[in-house]
């Protein structure tokens, strides 16, 4: 059970280390784009080219997704990154239940913001645990878990990916142990857990009163979604990727200090697309003008006059 690329990882894992996996479940193709043209989860199209049957149900404690399920007559459920709360019915379909990849290190970070609150908090690492799913969300007893190190570039695209990749190799190993009888489920201290919640649209505005480094970690943890976002001249403006600058990297300091104001500076000689912040500044290497393509600060800069002037 999954929906994103995240997903695929997870397949490929297990069919290399000669599962046979009976069959796919997925969330509903939802319509986007001008058109509305229908579009379908990316674990679909590559189930389908593997002849794995796929199901899209609606409802998950439906009688007729239940037989259909049955029917496949699965031993195990492994859930990667599916995005919905499975009922007991499910739970309780198979003889060894459903196992779940969680990318952090539980009890910490339950939930469905765990690799973004674990950068907006700095964390200088993280892990992927595989637990026995149980009816509460991310409480279940843990099979197996694996630390990994945050990089100061890394983004919730990036981490997340590596976490999925990490979580399908440890996947395989709790198979393993599950089929031989030698796994241990260690039951979570729930003393310890902590909680992540579920993202909003509005969380990407950006709010340049905070420090730099906060500023960079939320632009860090909000891409892909819901993106970091300011407005410029009546339009949307995303910032993708940015880079922390101190005072003395200023060649011209004739701007005023005040947080949200954008202004060209040379850095090292160099062109730059600079914004004040509560503290210092920010050099913005990528970004994305609504309704233009995705760009680089200087191919930003040779079609655009930046006059020094503050961001909405």
């Amino acid at each position: 059970m999954g929906t994103p690329n995240y997903s695929i990882d997870v397949l490929e894992q297990l069919i290399a280390a000669g599962h046979d996996a009976v069959g796919v479940v997925t969330q509903p193709g939802k319509r986007a784009g001008r058109q509305l043209s229908m579009t379908h989860p990316p674990v679909k199209a590559w189930a389908i080219g593997k002849n794995i049957p796929v199901l899209q149900p609606i409802k998950l404690d439906s009688q007729e997704f239940l037989l259909q399920v049955s029917q496949i007559e699965p031993q195990i459920i492994v859930v990667a990154a599916y995005g919905k709360f499975l009922p007991r019915s499910i739970l309780n379909l198979t003889k060894l239940g459903c196992i779940n990849i969680h990318p952090s290190l539980l009890p910490k970070y339950r939930g469905p913001s765990p690799v973004v609150t674990a950068i907006l908090d700095a964390k200088a690492s993280t892990g992927v645990t595989i637990i026995q799913m149980d009816q509460n969300m991310d409480t279940g007893p843990i099979l197996a878990q694996q630390e990994t190190t945050i990089a100061k570039s890394d983004t919730t695209q990036s981490l997340t990916s590596r976490l999925f990749q990490l979580g399908s190799k440890l996947l395989v190993e709790t198979l393993k142990a599950l089929d031989e009888g030698t796994a241990i489920a260690v039951t979570q201290d729930d003393t310890q857990a902590t909680y992540t919640r579920l993202l909003k649209k509005e969380d990407g505005r950006l709010d340049f009163q905070l420090t730099t480094m906060e500023i960079e970690a939320r632009i860090r943890a909000f891409h892909p979604w819901p993106g970091s976002h300011t407005e410029w001249n009546g339009k949307i403006l995303k910032l993708i990727e940015v880079e922390p600058l101190a005072p003395t990297q200023f060649l011209n300091l004739d701007h005023p200090n005040i947080p949200g104001h954008i202004f060209m500076t040379l850095i090292n000689g160099v062109n730059t697309i600079a914004i004040s912040t509560g503290d210092g500044y920010l050099a913005v290497n990528r970004l994305q003008v609504e309704g233009r393509q995705p760009m680089s600060g200087l191919e930003f800069l040779n079609g655009t006059k930046i006059q020094n002037q503050a961001l909405s």
